[in-house]
Order: C-alpha cells, then structure tokens, then sequence
C-alpha cells in the first residue's frame, strides 16, 4: 500500500507543468465565481430586506434587483486551436430597480387634483349654505315671513301702538337678518382668502423640497445608480402638491420631474418658481395666486386651492349679488306702497327702509325708529282704522316680484339657498366619484409598486439558498486548491 502511494505521488509529481497551470487556473476561475454569487446574492438580500423594512412606508415602492452573467473567460485551447471556447465567470449585480408605472402615476396626481378641488368645494359650499339657510330659530326666510305676518296684523288693527311696535321691531330683525348675511359672507370670503394664502406656503414649500430632491437625483443618475427611495419620495411630495393644485409634469433622462401650473413651470429641474399671493388689483379685498418670477397670475383650476377660488370667486360673488339684488328690490317695493300711505298723525308716509345700495346698509328709516307711529298703514289721510297700505304691503309676499317677475321674495332666497346647496350636495357626489376612482387607481399601483411581504419572504429563502450554494462552492474549490498546492507532489 505505501508503495502505491508512492507510485501516485511520484505520477502526480510528473505531471506536465502546463497541466498543473490549467488546474490551477480552473480552481482560480471557480474561485472568483463563487465570490462574484456571494457579492450577487448578498446584495440581493439586502435589497430583500430594505423591502421588507419599508412595507408599510408611505410611497415607497418595491425594489428588485437585476442578475446578469459577468464576462466570460475565454479560453483558446478549450476545445482546439481554431475555435476557441469560452467559459462563464460567474454573476453580477446589474442594477438595482425601483418597480413603478410612471402613466400610472400621471392617472393618480390627476385624480388627486380632481379629488382636492371636490372636497375643498363641498366644504366650503357646505359653509356658505350654513350661512344661508334657516337654522331652527332665526333666519332671513323667517325673518321676511315675519315681517311679513306683522304688516298683515297691522293692517287688521292700524290704530294699535302694540301692532306698529310689533311692526317695526320684525323690520329691525329683517334689516339686521340681511346685514347679517352679507357680512357673514363678506367674513366668509375673508376666510377662504386666507386658507388660499395657507396653501400657497404649502405649495410652495413642497416645490422647494421637490427641487432639492432633483438636484441629488441627478447627481446620481449621473454616475449610473438608480436613486430608487429619492425618487419614491420626490413622487409622494408631488402626489401631495397634486392635492393642492392641478400640476402637470415631466421627466427628463437625469431623473428630474418638472411641475407645471397651467404650462407655467413651477419646479424647472433645481429651481422653484414660487408662487405668491398678493392683492388683487382690481380687488384688493382678495388675494390673487401669482408667479413670483414675473408676476403671471397661475391658472389654478384644481386641487384644494382651485376649489377654494371656485368659491371665493364665483360663488360667494354670486351669492351676495343675488342677497343685494333681494334687498334692493324688496326695498324699492315696501317703499313704493309706503309712500302711497299716511301715518298715524295723518302726514303722508315716507321710506320705510333705506340702504347705501347692498345688503350691509339696510336699515329701518330713522323716522319709524324714533316713532311706530310714523308707519303709514292708512291709504287715506286721517282715517286712523285704514291699514290698506300696510295690507298691500303684507301681500307682497305673495307678489311675484324677484327674476323679472318669476319668483317671490321668499321664494328667490329659498332659490338662493337651494343652489348652494345643490352644488355642495354635486361636488360631495363628484368627491365620492373621485375618491372610489382614486381607490381604485391606487390598488392597481399596489398591485405593480407595493411590497408584499409573503413575497419578500419568498425571495429571502431564494436568495438565501443560493448564498449557501455559493458559500458551499467556495468551500469545495478552496479544498481543491489546498490539495493541488500542498498536496499533490508531497
């Protein structure tokens, strides 16, 4: 046996150099092989883990990473001297990606901007109608039926100093039910203009971050990485920002997202063009959304500051021309048949409401204040018992005198309140519309970017088996190499 031995020892001592250079350079191509994997595989794990980390992480998407074969050895004398072969190195880390539908993500930011404006509407319509519309007690429906009933009393019993205190008193409330109207919507509008200042800042504050974003994205994109968890946080700043205002973007090769208002850039690359909110001039009262580069108004038509302005400026306008148009005209007409009438001493009536042009000035007549006497109920001089005036007076509110003659009194401020409240009730059914499309977008987008875990933990056990190959290839070669150095020729 030890003759044997020897006899192996002695073969194996004998063998031709260049065959030991050949093994010796196989177990050398295997070695890098196996360390290559590890590298590959280790790496993989780690990005297997960061997902996992970050599975409930708002905007994150899931990252996967991309094996490719490294180059190839290429051995001339493989399999003969004019066909030379080639033999595989191994594995490599190709890149690293994030898994994300960038059309998808155009579809949510453009629901999201749809969504804001609808919810900022309902809510602020929804306070417009709380304004208008007749709580329990109160009210300036009420307050015109009361008035109303007071004048058709009056007119039962002229004479009655009770009657005429009663009389003037509901017109007191009436006049003060209108002022109050108006500047609660005055108030109102006052609010929106600062909640718009509010959300500019916002906007504004968003656009710096998403500049700041670009400007390390492509930085990195420069040198050939994938900015994966930079640009998944640059895209929920921008989904955010969408909230706010309609916002359109684009993408350019270093991985920059530009925002764009109405075509208007507001984040070009690094830079903001910020938006300011200051005095419009043809309305200072309001605050006009405007480029601070050179001034041009943004065309702001979504997200919550459009639906903001919607109301700011095109409701509530409207509202109070319609509450002005009610005054005036329901004072030109209480007037019109009071004048017609003598008071109580017999003097010939005069105005019973006077007003500067708008709801905020209506009052009661200085002379009927000082005394309810002076309200001309009679229809002739010196007949205390006559209340044809203030009977007539009491049927206006059943004259048809508001819309060209289409509607009541009552019945334009019911009309009034009855168009808010339809375009609350239409922008909460649009919100709702909206909120269930942008659900469902928003599934889909988990479906594609969102990290599974039962997945992840798939891919651990994968990535993990075949760092244990690996690891076991490189003991085996390592073994190999140890017996053709210190062994063979011993």
């Amino acid at each position: 046996m030890d003759r044997q031995r020897i006899t192996l020892r002695q073969a194996a001592f004998n063998l031709p150099l260049l065959t030991l250079f050949r093994v010796s350079m196989s177990l050398e191509l295997a070695l890098n092989t196996a360390r290559h994997a590890l590298l590959a595989y280790q790496q993989a794990l780690d990005v297997t883990g960061h997902n996992i980390a970050n599975a409930h992480t708002p905007g994150a998407s899931r990252q996967v990473v991309r094996l490719a074969t490294t180059l190839p050895y290429t051995d001339p004398a493989l399999h003969n001297a004019i066909q030379p072969g080639q033999i595989g190195t191994g594995v490599k880390v190709a890149d690293i990606r994030r898994v994300r539908s960038e059309a998808l993500d155009n579809q949510i930011w453009s629901e999201t901007s749809g969504w804001g404006r609808q919810i900022a509407l309902r809510d602020a319509l929804q306070q417009v109608e709380a304004v208008l519309a007749d709580p329990t007690t109160g009210g300036t429906s009420s307050a015109l039926r009361q008035f109303y009933q007071a004048m058709h009393d009056l007119s039962n019993n002229p004479a009655s100093l009770g009657l005429r205190a009663i009389a003037r008193q509901r017109a007191v409330a009436l006049a003060a039910s209108f002022r109050r109207d108006y500047q609660s919507l005055v108030d109102q509008r006052t609010q929106l203009n600062q909640q718009v200042n509010l959300k500019v800042d916002a906007v504004n504050d968003l656009a710096r971050r998403v500049a700041e974003l670009n400007a390390q994205i492509a930085k990195i994109k420069a040198v050939g990485d994938n900015p994966n968890d930079l640009q998944d946080r640059r895209d929920q700043l921008v989904e955010e920002m969408a909230q706010l205002v309609n916002i359109t973007t684009w993408t350019d090769d270093l991985g920059r997202t530009s925002v764009f208002i109405g075509g208007v850039d507001l984040v070009r690359d690094g830079t903001v063009n910020a938006l300011t909110a200051a005095p419009d001039p043809l309305d200072p009262s309001v605050l006009q959304v405007q480029f601070s580069r050179d001034g041009q108004t943004a065309q702001i038509t979504g997200g919550e500051i459009g639906g903001l302005l919607a109301v700011r400026d095109g409701y509530i306008p409207d509202t109070i021309d319609r509450l002005n148009a009610l005054v005036m005209e329901f004072i030109n007409q209480v007037n019109a048949l009071h004048r017609t009438g003598f008071t109580l001493s017999g003097a010939a009536g005069g105005d019973f409401f006077v007003a500067g042009g708008d709801a905020q000035s209506i009052a009661v007549d200085p002379a009927i204040l000082s005394d309810a006497g002076n309200i001309a109920a009679s229809s002739t001089s010196g007949a205390v018992g006559n209340g044809n005036v203030a009977r007539a007076i009491a049927n206006l509110e059943n004259v048809r005198f508001m819309d060209g003659g289409a509607s009541t009194s009552e019945a334009y401020h019911r009309t009034t309140i009855l168009q808010i409240a339809q375009a609350a009730q239409q922008a909460h059914a649009d919100a709702t519309t909206r909120e269930s499309v942008l659900t469902q977008l928003r599934a889909q987008r988990q479906r594609v970017s969102g990290i599974n875990i039962d997945e992840e933990l798939i891919n651990l056990i994968r990535f993990q088996r075949a760092f244990e190959a690996n690891a076991r290839l490189l003991t085996v070669v390592d073994s190999m190499m140890d017996t053709v150095i210190n062994r063979m020729g011993a």
